[in-house]
C-alpha cells in the first residue's frame, strides 16, 4: 500500500530566519511557524491556542526565506514530516519533529499568496482583483 507524507501550514513566524550553510556550502534556512485554532470549553465558551511548527528549507528558497521574511511575516509552507532523534549531553535519546518544507509561498497578513520563494521578488504586491463593479456583465 502506498503511503502519503504531506502538510500544509499556513501561519506566521514566531522569529527572525535562521540561515546557515552545510559543509558542502549547501544554504539551510530554519524557522518556526505559528498556527492557531479554536477549541470549545466544557462552559460554552471558546479558546485560541497556537501550535508552533520547527521548519526547514534548503537551497535557493533557503536563501530567498532568509532575505525576505522576518517575525510575524505570513507564510504558506507545503512539505513533509520529518522525526529525528539526536543523544542530548546527558546521554537521553530526543525527539525532533520538522517540516521539511518543498516550498514557501510568502503570504501578505491577510494570507493572500504573494509570489513563491523560488521565484525572483517582485517589488510590487500583487494587484488586488477587479471590484465586482468594474465586472461588465
Amino acid at each position: 500500500m502506498r503511503s502519503i507524507n504531506r502538510v500544509f501550514l499556513l501561519g506566521n513566524l514566531g522569529r527572525d530566519v535562521e540561515l546557515r550553510f552545510a559543509q558542502d556550502a549547501k544554504p539551510i534556512a530554519t524557522f518556526n511557524v505559528a498556527t492557531h485554532y479554536s477549541k470549545k470549553q466544557p462552559d460554552g465558551s471558546w479558546e485560541e491556542l497556537t501550535d508552533w511548527h520547527r521548519v526547514k528549507v534548503f537551497g535557493h528558497q533557503a536563501e530567498a526565506c532568509a532575505k525576505h521574511l522576518t517575525k510575524g511575516s505570513g507564510v504558506l509552507v507545503e512539505g513533509r514530516i520529518e522525526v529525528r532523534s539526536y543523544d542530548d549531553d546527558q546521554g537521553n535519546k530526543r525527539y525532533i519533529t520538522e517540516v521539511i518544507a518543498r516550498e514557501v509561498c510568502f503570504t501578505s497578513r491577510a494570507g493572500v499568496p504573494r509570489e513563491m520563494a523560488a521565484e525572483p521578488m517582485a517589488a510590487e504586491p500583487m494587484a488586488a482583483e477587479p471590484m465586482a463593479a468594474d465586472v461588465p456583465f
